[in-house]
């Protein structure tokens, strides 16, 4: 961190310190010692201490009034001395961190709602709590949380797959080669099925249809594979050693490269996986009734366009087109949702009020 984000950090905690109440200055060194220790930074002596109280009361630092105030006056942020206890002076102006604006400030209860679902892992309640902090969000703005519902059921032993995928985002940072055992078919006994040994270099993590993928490369073959995090053997990842028990790393920009990671995955249906003969094929797809308003407003791909010539309002009904990655046609007759796994399993939902046409 630089030396104006460690000053602007030793305001802002000596803002929350006399917005509660204030104190002597040992207790405000002390407190402030505190919240760097929290930070994972330097505690400081009060010479810092008093030069950030210093650059608090001129106003010399970034806060909400920046642009309104008279650069030549020297006391901003009255911060009174009486009877040994440093305070704000009463109707004083008070800076106001974080600079959202007014309509702006919902949005980070908003945030904090979709993060409640994993609330139970202790980094991201200690997010959370910082927001709360940080925006000194009012109990109103903070209770705004609860009313953000997430309607997905919960992935089984969900707490310790997000726990993984974190884990494997700090092998991803650290470009890491990761080795692990993986189930490859789903079945309710694992114990008859046979693990796999994984050693690949880790790329993406992926969220789709509320399970969570890790997508990978084989270093040797350079293929990409997606592994559904939840059936890896134990939950467990380990960094792949050579044999001087030294970390087996890779360039993640080339490798990104060399294999097209970043357009892999543009004519595909979730994360499925195709084999290189597969062509990408435009799908054309007729939906009636409630379902032609619903892929109108949510699309089934990124590709999607619908047919405006095709719209008839009298039977609600429009067709749509989509570029995916189909398997090889077995007979002249066969549709779309024959050769795609995924399509047959995306179109499942719509029952009798879709028709795929090509």
């Amino acid at each position: 961190m630089d030396t104006n984000s460690m000053t602007l950090l030793r305001i802002r905690f000596i803002d929350q310190f006399l917005k509660r109440g204030g104190g002597s200055l040992e207790q405000m060194k002390n407190f402030v010692n505190e919240k760097l220790a929290e930070a994972g930074d330097k505690q400081i002596k009060k010479r810092l201490i008093n030069s950030a109280l210093k650059d608090l009361r001129s106003g010399n630092f970034t806060h909400s009034l920046s642009d309104k105030i008279d650069p030549q006056k020297k006391d901003v942020f009255r911060v009174e001395y009486k009877n040994g206890i440093y305070q704000y002076a009463a109707d004083c102006l008070q800076p106001v961190f974080g600079d959202l604006e007014e309509d702006e400030r919902l949005t980070i209860p908003f945030l904090m709602g979709i993060l409640k679902q994993y609330e139970s892992l202790p980094a991201v309640k200690k997010i959370m709590e910082g927001l709360v902090e940080q925006f000194e969000l009012d109990n109103t703005e903070s209770k705004c949380a609860s009313v953000v519902i997430s309607s997905q059921p919960k992935l089984a032993q969900e707490d310790e797959v997000v726990k993984l995928a974190i884990q494997i985002l700090g092998h991803i940072q650290r470009e890491e080669c990761i080795h692990f055992h993986y189930f490859a078919v789903n079945k309710l006994d694992t114990s008859i099925l046979k693990a796999s040994e994984q050693k690949v270099a880790p790329m993406q993590i992926r969220l789709y249809n509320s399970i969570y993928y890790l997508t990978a490369v084989n270093m040797n073959t350079k293929s990409i594979f997606n592994f559904r995090i939840d059936q890896i053997r134990k939950l467990r990842v380990d960094e792949l050693l050579d044999e001087q028990e030294e970390s087996v790393t890779f360039n993640y920009k080339e490798l990104e490269k060399e294999t097209e990671l970043k357009t892999h995955f543009d004519h595909v249906l979730g994360v499925w996986n195709h084999p290189k003969e597969d062509r990408v094929t435009e799908v054309k797809i007729k939906f009636r009734d409630w379902a032609a308003s619903y892929v109108k407003s949510l699309p089934l791909h990124p590709t999607q366009i619908i047919d405006e010539k095709s719209i008839n309002l009298d039977e609600n009904s429009l067709v749509v087109s989509i570029r995916i990655k189909l398997s090889k046609k077995l007979n002249k007759e066969q549709k779309a949702n024959e050769r795609s796994i995924e399509l047959a399993f995306l179109l499942g939902r719509f029952r009798e009020f879709c028709e795929v046409l090509n």
